[in-house]
């Protein structure tokens, strides 16, 4: 977040691509984000409660889907910004 508030980068819509938990899903909204999409490898039901979650302290445009980082099924330039962790 220290990086994206020093260079300024306008947020837009953000992939999370490796998302588990979420955890910076609030920072990222709080922060410029308009929308943010978590994707990961996990069960759904757990990606659903972490979505849940999230929205319960006020992230409202967030969405999660069980798909492989190999596999996104979104068109090329659909995000503004794109995050990719690896566990």
């Amino acid at each position: 977040m220290e990086f994206l508030r020093k260079t300024r980068q306008e947020l837009g819509s953000v992939l999370d691509v490796g998302c588990g938990p979420m955890f910076v899903s609030y920072s990222l909204v709080n922060n410029g984000a308009t929308e943010y999409v978590g994707v990961d490898i996990m069960p759904t039901d757990r990606l659903k409660k972490y979505r849940d979650a999230m929205r319960c302290v006020g992230v409202k445009e967030i969405e999660v889907v069980r798909v492989s980082a190999e596999s996104r099924p979104f068109r090329d330039g659909v995000f503004g910004f794109s995050l990719t962790r690896c566990t």
